[in-house]
């Protein structure tokens, strides 16, 4: 659901009812193109489309702005942290009838050390897969883009996933944001 009500995708701070129905309104918008590019796909297919969308849009930034960490920082303003990536991903994911949670949990940057940090889980043909959108945008990894880097952190499993993700815990899979 969105607004500012509890359980929303948005970040309390919308409460005016004019706001919140613009704010619906553009994001259904945004929503509706990317699962317009999504008819007649496989659920993969579909997977791949709104974490490319998002890995080629969104801009990384840490600032004191609530909305980096929320759906419309990421979809509209296009500036996010890890969690607004996240919410984003499941968001579009969620209107396709893909199973997708948030999780929380720590990573292990590139400097070596851990840091608080915001991926998915999505379940495609009997299993649960990790992505983590923000790590596979390659500005933020300061590489070239190339598939191997795009796709660095898209659908892995554990094996190779937690080799620098730990998990603290997930939000359901029937929870809203």
């Amino acid at each position: 659901s969105i607004g500012a009500e509890e359980g929303s995708y948005l970040q309390s701070g919308y409460i005016d009812k004019v706001q919140i129905n613009n704010t619906k309104s553009t994001l259904d918008s945004i929503k509706a193109q990317i699962v317009d590019a999504c008819k007649d796909k496989t659920d993969y297919d579909k997977v791949k489309i709104v974490h490319d969308y998002l890995v080629d849009t969104i801009e990384y930034e840490q600032n004191d702005d609530n909305n980096t960490y929320n759906i419309y920082g990421a979809l509209v303003n296009k500036k996010a942290v890890c969690e607004g990536y996240s919410r984003a991903f499941k968001y579009i994911l969620d209107d396709l009838g893909i199973a997708t949670v948030l999780v929380y949990g720590e990573a292990i940057n590139t400097n070596g050390e851990r840091e608080s940090h915001t991926w998915n889980y999505v379940y495609l043909k009997d299993n649960w897969y990790a992505v983590d959108v923000t790590w596979d945008d390659p500005i933020l990894r300061k590489g070239t883009m190339t598939d191997e880097i795009k796709y660095s952190y898209f659908l892995k499993g554990s094996d190779e996933f937690f080799v620098d993700h730990v998990e603290s815990y997930q939000i359901a899979e029937g929870t809203n944001f």
